[in-house]
């Protein structure tokens, strides 16, 4: 049996076990650095940023981080470009970015990144100590390491891209224009879009068409010897007609065949003649 004294001695030294281990996650808790940096990016003249995050579970005063400076090497500019902090989830976040301006492409290393910072315990001791010993000298900062990593930085082809992109754009811009101008060409040549009144008697198709072989538009001087063959009664001899005036438009139009001026002078005597073979033609 064990006696009434011994079992309140064992239950206190149990107590103070569970005690300790429950304050002792409170103790060890130290601020995590952590680094943050993107594969691939770096490019020569061009800025590549990493970002060092340190952080504690805690209040914003439960430590105190120290400003870091970015080490400098031989192959970019560096710079310490901002410090953030924030609160989140019960948590405390300190974020120093740096950033490397390289000036050759190759396989490089990113320095060790130190942070410093104070427990606030270790503030309060000094001054507690300085009090007594009446000096005010700060205790040596703890410190936090990241440690070094290799980058590749890539050629910068910006340079040599931009004036063939620019040339390449030029190029199709005027391909481009070249084929809207020819298309509108052949729309002209196919009578699209045209704002000519239409003739209303075979003399005056006549007329038109005429002054379009002088204008030199051949295409239209043709559609209108088929409008002028499409006003007559319609007979035999007139179908006939007006089939051979479209597929000559059709040749001119289309094919970009030249008539002669004895092919013009011959539709137009085969359009006079059957004008007047024809009674009812309203010339």
């Amino acid at each position: 049996m064990i006696s009434g004294r011994k079992y309140a001695i064992i239950a206190a030294l149990i107590g103070s076990i569970f005690a300790f281990d429950s304050f002792a996650p409170i103790r060890a808790q130290i601020p995590v650095l952590e680094v943050q940096f993107e594969q691939g990016k770096a490019r020569v003249d061009e800025p590549y940023r990493v970002m060092y995050e340190t952080s504690w579970t805690g209040p914003a005063d439960q430590f105190a981080v120290l400003s870091a400076e970015p080490g400098t090497v031989d192959w970019a500019a560096t710079r310490l470009v901002d410090t953030r902090s924030r609160q989140e989830d019960g948590k405390f976040f300190i974020t120093q970015t740096i950033e490397y301006v390289p000036f050759e492409s190759g396989e490089f290393e990113i320095s060790p990144f130190v942070v410093s910072y104070f427990d606030p315990a270790q503030l309060e001791d000094s001054s507690n100590a300085s009090e007594e010993d009446d000096a005010t000298e700060l205790p040596e900062p703890r410190v936090l390491e990241a440690g070094a990593f290799a980058i590749r930085v890539r050629p910068n082809l910006t340079p040599y891209y931009l004036p063939g992109t620019i040339a390449l754009l030029l190029v199709l811009s005027t391909v481009t224009a070249y084929g809207a101008m020819r298309r509108k060409r052949r729309l002209q040549a196919a009578g699209v879009g045209l704002a000519v009144p239409e003739p209303q008697t075979v003399q005056s198709a006549l007329n038109l068409a005429r002054q379009h072989r002088l204008d030199g538009k051949f295409y239209e001087f043709y559609k209108e010897l088929v409008r002028a063959a499409s006003l007559m009664v319609p007979g035999t001899a007139t179908r006939t007609l007006r089939g051979k005036l479209e597929a000559d438009a059709r040749e001119v139009g289309y094919r970009g065949t030249r008539p002669s001026d004895d092919e013009m002078d011959g539709v137009l005597r085969d359009v006079e003649r059957a004008m007047r073979q024809n009674p009812s033609t309203d010339a």
